[in-house]
């Protein structure tokens, strides 16, 4: 019993063995993938320089629309008493 039982496992090894083997064959062999390699791309630094300063100026026209309404017309502002549920009790 413990003969064919160590020949069992030696048989199960070698099966195992040559799965993995031909898996490894296909594996080395196998075709390109579909999807396209990807191409390394030089930044524009001048390009992104440009955009960057265009956004920070388009944010300063923003902040200035929004002094100038703060200025020029009145906030009104009404205080509400925080309710029990936010103060955590």
């Amino acid at each position: 019993m413990a003969k064919s039982m160590r020949r069992r496992g030696r048989t199960d090894t070698i099966i195992v063995a040559l799965v993995l083997g031909v898996l490894g064959v296909q594996l080395w062999n196998a075709t390109p993938s579909i999807l396209p390699e990807a191409q390394a791309q030089i930044p524009d630094t001048g390009l992104q320089r440009k955009q960057l300063i265009d956004e920070t100026r388009r944010t300063n026209e923003l902040l200035t629309d929004i002094l100038t309404l703060l200025r020029e017309k009145p906030v009104k502002v009404r205080v509400v008493p925080p309710s029990a549920a936010s103060q955590g009790g």
